[in-house]
């Protein structure tokens, strides 16, 4: 399972959740102007967008800035 967020989204934060679920988890981060592509096709529509998904498929989509409890929840109920 990994998020993948549309645009950097409170970074320090994200990376210190990244660090925590080391070799649990793949973080994966797309600039949406430098890939506008990938960004359509993942039905991305506005920053920030985080998108978790397990076993290629997507599992949960959150919009908006979240607190980092809220991330690890979503994280911790799918590994």
């Amino acid at each position: 399972m990994f998020p993948l967020p549309a645009a950097p989204v409170a970074p320090s934060s994200l990376n210190k959740l990244v660090d925590e679920f080391d070799g649990k988890i793949h973080f994966v981060e797309i600039d949406i102007e430098q890939d506008p592509e990938i960004a359509q096709n993942a039905g991305v529509m506005g920053t920030p967008t985080i998108q978790f998904f397990k076993h290629k498929e997507l599992v949960r989509e959150m919009k908006g800035v979240k607190q980092k409890s809220q991330y690890r929840d979503v994280i911790q109920s799918n590994l």
